[in-house]
């Protein structure tokens, strides 16, 4: 296939650029950055407006310091735009000389989002995500000639990024039928088995819910995984803990994480020390802000990530803020790579104050992560308005055992780590309604959870 990736399957390095000393890649920063300013604002309306309002011009921005005068943008500043203009096209797009693929993305908390893609977005190792598609399954021990089980969302275009991975390395693709909901188990479950993949990528609830369906049919996890070597996963913070039990379950030689934006302003992946995702610079820049002053944070300081895409493509994002909270990582990685680190945590709306502390959580699966009959298990915090005194969980019961020791040891990790007290409620099962939210208002749980087996279960 025209394209094909050419290297020793045993190179580390994609290629140089990934050890550039800092000076040349801050540089190349903000080259690409002042290249983005100045392309908005005389391309591209929605920009040069925003620009002028704030009385921001290209010329201005010499530093980063420059660059973050710039006014943040929010999908709700999308999605009023878009109803202003009674269109989902509201000048961010970059002209096209031929029709543009677009997608729409799913709902969110504010409503929906659009995407606009040129066609040659993702193209293999020349476009701007091909790229960097390549490279960072590259760095997850992808290799070509691999068979990879994947579980694209078909309405996100997360879907369209596995293209170069099929033109680029000249991997077979496998696709169950189905979503990545956990109701589709079975089929992930049954092609894992049937066609032996030799590498999978796969939403982390997905994951758990195979595994789930494996001890439900009393089959082996190494067994069914035993042709897979290495794993991505995505869609949900993966605690240390938790990658280690399923390399030890699963009988695979590493777990990687992928992390990114669904408008595809800024992504990154794991290396194989696992110390936070590398930012993709060839084309995200990436700021961490104060929720509250959304002034800057320093690296190692949680706060909202603001991305900014430099690829003239498509739908441009300049210094956009999506409601995750994260941070830059300090300092070098081990691996030698130069790329800045960042770790994505939760969204901002599953943020809940206990004791007077804002927390998320991952903080509390930490916790829990340390218990290995708890590791991975569901859980959800129950939130109540104003803070709790203490932090109210729902844990979904083992099928065996006494629960006593655990929940024993599970209140002993959070006084531990987070020095709060904590109280455990065993449910059979989350309700289908629940499933996938972390948090739960107190007022929706104790109306009542509703459906079978949904209450809290007593030893």
């Amino acid at each position: 296939v025209s394209g094909m990736i050419n290297k020793p399957v045993d190179q580390e390095y994609y290629d140089s650029s990934e050890t550039w000393p800092a000076r040349r890649l801050e540089a190349y920063q903000l080259r690409k950055l002042r290249e983005t300013v100045d392309y908005a604002y005389n391309n591209l309306p929605f920009y040069r407006r925003r620009f002028d309002q704030a009385g921001v011009r290209p010329e201005h921005i010499k530093t980063f310091e420059d660059f973050s005068r710039i006014p943040i943008l929010t999908k709700a500043d999308v999605m009023a735009e878009m109803q202003a203009r009674g269109s989902y096209e509201v000048g961010m797009e970059a002209p096209e000389t031929s029709p543009p693929s677009c997608i729409c993305m799913t709902s969110g908390t504010v409503g929906t989002g659009f995407l606009r893609l040129s066609r040659g977005w993702a193209r293999p190792q020349k476009g701007a995500w091909g790229d960097s598609m390549l490279r960072v399954f590259w760095w997850a021990k992808l290799r070509p000639g691999m068979r990879l089980l994947i579980s694209p969302t078909g309405w996100h275009a997360l879907s369209l990024l596995y293209k170069p991975l099929v033109q680029g390395m000249g991997i077979e693709a496998v696709v169950p039928s189905g979503t990545f909901m956990p109701r589709f188990s079975s089929h992930f479950l049954a092609t894992i088995m049937d066609l032996k993949p030799d590498y999978v990528d796969m939403f982390l609830p997905m994951l758990y819910a195979v595994i789930g369906e494996c001890r439900r049919r009393r089959i082996d996890p190494r067994q069914a995984f035993a042709s897979v070597k290495y794993m991505v996963t995505e869609g949900a913070a993966l605690t240390p803990q938790a990658r280690q039990k399923l390399i030890m379950d699963l009988g695979v030689r590493d777990v990687y994480e992928v992390a990114g934006l669904a408008e595809n302003v800024w992504g990154g992946m794991e290396c194989y020390h696992h110390a936070g995702h590398h930012l993709m610079v060839r084309h995200s820049y990436l700021e961490v802000v104060h929720p509250k002053t959304l002034e800057p944070v320093p690296p190692g300081e949680r706060g909202l990530l603001v991305g900014t895409y430099m690829d003239h493509q498509g739908s441009i994002y300049i210094r956009y803020m999506s409601q995750d909270v994260g941070e830059i990582i300090p300092g070098d990685c081990a691996c030698g790579r130069t790329w800045p680190r960042f770790e994505v945590y939760d969204r901002l709306p599953n943020q809940f104050t206990v004791a007077g502390r804002q927390l998320l959580p991952y903080d509390v699966r930490l916790c829990l992560d340390d218990i290995p009959p708890l590791c991975g298990l569901p859980f959800a915090i129950i939130r109540s308005e104003g803070g709790s005194p203490y932090l109210h969980l729902a844990i979904t019961r083992l099928p065996f055992g006494d629960p006593a020791p655990l929940e024993a040891g599970a209140i002993a990790q959070v006084k531990a780590k987070l020095g709060l007290e904590a109280r455990i409620e065993w449910v059979e099962d989350l309700p289908a309604r629940w499933k996938g939210r972390p948090v739960i208002e107190d007022r929706e749980w104790t109306a009542g959870p509703t459906g079978p087996a949904a209450g809290p279960v007593r030893p």
